[in-house]
């Protein structure tokens, strides 16, 4: 067998995390991506006017289907969204007491949740379907097809190596020790982006001349987009533009789009049409129906 020896940076397809609280603009955020398809796990895809399958998957293995309808026809996208993963990870769940529906063992009990089944034995049961969906990345990576996974956020707690508690920013996803998903999920991430948004604020004077800080009623708040981990929360670049990539985006209410763009411009080093700003209403506008 003979082996190619690449001496500098490959150009591959990249496989992102979008991660956030509701209503950040996660799925907005998604749809400056080069030519992107949404997987509508729910229903917030429904106001992005991109390319997406018009209904929602109605179980776990649909949304396998829709994944292969689209590595047999590559060439409707360039990039394949995820929204959401939470969604999903609840299919997985739903797929799970369908086929177990009772406890098991000596005295077998009706299932309701995931959690009924002893030893955390459902969050193992859940990682293969995680472990197929990146098995399904790779797939479509191999399409020259770029793949974007979207989730929420929640605030977990962690421990120090010396035992000392704090909470943490993490994905909305099954952490448990027999079936971590999150650090499964980090690790096959090229970039990941950490959606805070923040109300904007102002002065307001108060009795005996004093004053308060109070949300500016009416206006939009900012999103803040982060790169880099900081002790509270993930996020990371793994690209050959590394180095040009700001710790820090802000995501402009007045000015959404740009704002929207440079992140995929110098996260992932997607480029202007002939140099020039792509109107992002224009090219949705014109986006073809599947």
């Amino acid at each position: 067998m003979q082996f190619e020896i690449v001496d500098g940076n490959i150009d591959a397809p990249y496989c992102m995390g979008i991660y956030g609280a509701g209503g950040s603009g996660k799925t907005w955020l998604s749809s400056y991506a080069e030519d992107p398809m949404i997987i509508p796990l729910e229903s917030g895809a429904n106001h992005v006017p991109v390319k997406k399958f018009k209904t929602k998957p109605k179980d776990i293995d649909q949304v396998f289907e829709m994944v292969r309808y689209i590595i047999k026809n590559p060439n409707i996208c360039k990039t394949v969204v995820f929204d959401s993963l939470g969604y999903f990870q609840s299919m997985v769940y739903a797929d799970i007491m369908k086929k177990h529906p009772t406890t098991g063992g000596a005295d077998p009990k009706p299932v309701t949740g995931i959690s009924d089944y002893a030893f955390h034995k459902g969050y193992s049961m859940a990682l293969p379907y995680f472990e197929k969906l990146l098995v399904a990345i790779d797939a479509l990576q191999e399409k020259d097809l770029n793949v974007i996974l979207i989730t929420h956020s929640q605030q977990k707690n962690t421990q120090t190596e010396s035992g000392d508690s704090f909470k943490i920013i993490d994905f909305a996803l099954q952490s448990s020790n027999n079936g971590d998903v999150c650090e499964l999920l980090r690790r096959r991430l090229d970039v990941c982006l950490y959606m805070q948004s923040v109300a904007r604020t102002g002065k307001k004077k108060g009795g005996f001349g004093g004053s308060t800080t109070v949300a500016m009623v009416g206006s939009r708040p900012e999103v803040l987009v982060h790169t880099r981990a900081s002790s509270t929360f993930f996020a990371k670049v793994r690209t050959a533009n590394e180095s040009e990539v700001e710790t820090t985006y802000v995501i402009d209410p007045d000015n959404i789009d740009e704002s929207s763009r440079k992140i995929f411009i110098d996260t992932v080093g997607q480029k202007r049409e002939n140099n020039e700003p792509l109107n992002h209403k224009t090219r949705r506008s014109n986006t073809p129906k599947y």
